[in-house]
């Protein structure tokens, strides 16, 4: 699960483009010039602008949210449910 934020991180990082708060399943999506598909189960939710970007992640089995930005070079983790997919006002993005 830190490596698919890691990847996220990196990808959004190199976004020069802003766009809102996206939701990125199993089903994929482009980011930029790149498509990215995270496990079956995982979803990302993602914003970035040209200077800050911050992403969620968290398995729909799992009762963690791994979370990340531009401010620190941390993965932070917080308490989330099993059995209840990422939603945004879960993760505050």
């Amino acid at each position: 699960m830190k490596k698919i934020i890691l990847l996220a991180l990196l990808i959004l990082g190199s976004a020069s483009a802003a766009f809102a708060a996206t939701a990125i399943t199993s089903t994929g999506t482009s980011i930029g010039s790149t498509s990215y598909m995270p496990s079956q189960g995982v979803t990302l939710y993602a914003t970035s602008t040209i200077t800050s970007y911050s992403v969620a992640s968290k398995h729909v089995a799992g009762d963690v949210i791994y979370s990340g930005n531009n401010v620190g070079a941390t993965i932070s983790s917080t308490a989330g449910t099993k059995g209840t997919p990422l939603s945004s006002s879960l993760t505050g993005l």
